[in-house]
């Protein structure tokens, strides 16, 4: 069984914070009564990708021929990942899918003036 969820903003995207893991298993425990808790394994934490507006990054990156970012979903990655993939299929094989309609996004910021609009 898999206990998550919190997001945390931090300067420091590698410490761990166990008060955090704590806090979870407390919030957990009255819902989950029968669960060994003394005995949880993989306790862990990750940076999640997330740009200032909100919005991904998918698109050729400037610069660098071939290689296309898809990344930047903040929480929503599982929900748009169909579309993205449909969108990255499209600009590697040159066939758009023509059920998106691109927002006019482009892959910018800090990343050179060449930027493709997807």
């Amino acid at each position: 069984m898999r206990v998550a969820g919190m997001m945390e903003f931090d300067r420091d995207p590698d410490r761990f914070r166990q008060s955090r893991v704590d806090a979870i298993v407390a919030a957990a425990r009255p819902y989950l009564p029968e669960a060994d808790w003394e005995h949880r394994e993989q306790e862990w934490m990750g940076p999640r990708p997330m740009t200032k507006d909100g919005l991904p990054l998918i698109g050729p990156l400037p610069g660098h021929p071939g290689v296309v970012l898809a990344t930047g979903h903040n929480m929503l990655g599982l929900m748009l990942a169909p579309a993205t993939g449909r969108l990255v299929t499209g600009l590697l094989t040159g066939k758009p899918d023509d059920s998106l309609t691109p927002g006019g996004r482009a892959v910018r910021r800090g990343l050179g003036s060449s930027a493709g609009r997807v």
